[in-house]
């Protein structure tokens, strides 16, 4: 598919073979978004055997499974990010996304989102040229502004859609808060990233069986994002800081105002992380 032809959809996912049949993918069947451009970026063999099972139907009608060998969710993000042609349009959504919502321009009743073909597709004219859009974090209407933002605010990775580029300054390291890294690594190089401020996820990033819960314990997981927390905020330091005032057991971020110019910006983070590996090497 050209760049021109649309968009594809890839949904990364590990261990949910069931649950992203009843969660996502029953979600997207029940949109306008065509299923054969759909690709599930699966782990490894055992993945894919029982994903060619619960999935079988969507196969049939176009869906493709692609296996990455990949362990974990950053190797396969990045996996997503290598794998399409420079200029193809990608929107990303998560294996355990129940619902993407959204309300009429200036009124708060949230409503199912069934045209999310329309949307996905506001969303790349709105970075015609590269970089990067997301929607809400939640599906609390109350909280949507009904706006396109574009500024630094948190593109979330249960749905988020991006130009490919195969830009390896632009792979994620972490081994979680991986959306709160490529947000500011899209931040960085663009100067901006997109927010569609009238939509929003359901979502259970922290209880849904597979995905990370698959290898980690509920304590494992919360070490997982302390050390991410504290990564994040020494290599961004203009862009983001830890967020204490979360009564979570699960460490969390939040960005700083940055009115600093995009090449600024870009020059400053260059210095920053060159000053941090030369501390490392020291």
């Amino acid at each position: 598919m050209s760049s021109q032809a649309g968009y594809s959809v890839a949904i990364p996912s590990h261990r949910r073979a069931t649950s992203l049949r009843e969660r996502t993918l029953a979600y997207l069947c029940s949109t306008d978004v065509p299923i054969d451009r759909v690709r599930v970026f699966v782990s490894d063999e055992e993945d894919e055997a029982a994903y060619r099972v619960s999935c079988a139907d969507l196969i049939e009608r176009g869906m493709q499974l692609h296996r990455t060998d990949t362990k974990g969710a950053t190797a396969k993000f990045n996996a997503i990010h290598n794998y399409y042609p420079i200029g193809e349009r990608v929107f990303v959504i998560e294996d355990d996304v129940a619902l993407i919502a959204g309300t009429e321009v200036g009124k708060n009743k949230k409503e199912p989102l069934t045209k999310l073909n329309d949307v996905v597709l506001r969303g790349f004219d709105e970075i015609p040229l590269g970089g990067i859009w997301g929607i809400a974090p939640h599906d609390n209407a109350f909280y949507f502004s009904g706006k396109v933002k574009h500024t630094l605010l948190l593109v979330v990775a249960h749905a988020f859609g991006f130009v490919s580029t195969r830009d390896a300054s632009l792979e994620v390291q972490c081994g979680s808060k991986t959306d709160y890294e490529r947000t500011c690594l899209y931040f960085v190089r663009y100067g901006e990233v997109v927010r569609l401020d009238w939509i929003g996820v359901r979502t259970s990033s922290y209880t849904a069986p597979g995905g990370m819960q698959a290898s980690l314990s509920r304590e494992q997981r919360a070490a997982v994002e302390l050390l991410a927390v504290a990564q994040l905020a020494e290599r961004f330091p203009l862009l983001i800081e830890p967020n204490a005032s979360k009564d979570s057991m699960f460490a969390e971020l939040r960005f700083k105002r940055c009115k600093i110019a995009p090449t600024v910006l870009r020059a400053k983070q260059s210095e920053h992380e060159a000053a941090l590996a030369r501390r490392r090497l020291a």
